[in-house]
């Protein structure tokens, strides 16, 4: 088994080149009140987090003219629906996460489908400018401006629990976490950490039986 250390030696630094690939993916939480259909079942006024997992090394910046600057992450690695009291349902379509700033304080942050070419699916005026806003995280909750968080293009979105649809949302807010691995490195890191523990162990071993 001479190849054990090459083995080990492989598969960790495999885990340490996932991780950082993926270390930067960060969750965005777009939270309000809303009402709406899932699957054809209506829900009132219920607590909803769209869950978006993206990842900031993917984020992309234009000024297509001057005081403009549009930023976004296409496409997000997933969206979850959480609707309290209904179910969490994933989106089966590719999306995108931006935020375009006209040079005020008060900047739009959309969530759209990936292909550039449907309406946003959630549009929400935030009192941010890029000064102070990363898309990096972390970001403590932030109160959409009142009246200007727009649901209304939500309509009909594929999910793993069927159609989705809201027809009403208010108190919207977003927050950003500081970003994690994904799963897969964490299993990425422990499987090279067992092969090397496996492999101090076996060489142990041989010791005491050259001493014995």
């Amino acid at each position: 088994m001479k190849f054990v250390p090459q083995i080990c030696a492989g598969v960790l630094a495999a885990a340490l080149m996932t991780s950082a690939a993926h270390a930067a993916v960060t969750r965005y939480d777009i939270t309000a009140t809303a009402s709406g259909t899932l699957n054809g079942v209506a829900f009132t006024d219920q607590s909803l987090d769209l869950v978006l997992m993206g990842d900031p090394a993917t984020l992309t910046q234009q000024n297509p003219f001057p005081g403009f600057i549009f930023e976004e992450i296409n496409p997000l690695v997933s969206v979850e629906a959480e609707i309290a009291g209904v179910g969490n349902a994933t989106l089966n379509v590719a999306t995108r996460l931006g935020m375009a700033d006209a040079g005020s304080v008060e900047n739009t942050l959309f969530l759209a489908p990936a292909d550039g070419l449907s309406f946003d699916l959630v549009d929400m005026v935030i009192p941010s400018d890029f000064a102070t806003f990363s898309f990096q995280g972390p970001l403590a909750p932030v109160d959409a401006v009142p009246f200007l968080a727009d649901f209304g293009n939500f309509q009909n979105v594929k999910t793993s629990l069927g159609l989705l649809t809201f027809t009403d949302a208010s108190n919207a807010a977003l927050s950003i976490s500081a970003p994690a691995p994904e799963p897969a490195t964490w299993a990425m890191f422990l499987t090279g950490f067992t092969g090397m523990g496996i492999l101090l162990r076996r060489r142990q071993s041989q010791g005491h039986r050259h001493v014995a």
